[in-house]
């Protein structure tokens, strides 16, 4: 799913990368963030069954 997206202030950004998880616990950079963190992120797709998507990206210049 790479490509090319225009956002605000005139960036563009090129998706380099999309995986998917399940878990919270399974995406990257999990045990670097807080307690309150790892509640906020959970409480949204986990408990509704969806997944998560990891959106690897840098900005074209």
């Amino acid at each position: 799913m790479a490509g090319k997206f225009a956002v605000p202030l005139g960036d563009v950004l090129i998706i380099d990368e999309v995986k998917t998880y399940w878990k919270v616990s399974d995406r990257p950079f999990y045990n670097e963030m807080n307690d309150d963190e790892k509640a906020e992120i959970r409480k949204y797709p986990e408990y509704m069954g969806l997944p998560y998507e990891f959106i690897k990206f840098f900005v074209y210049e």
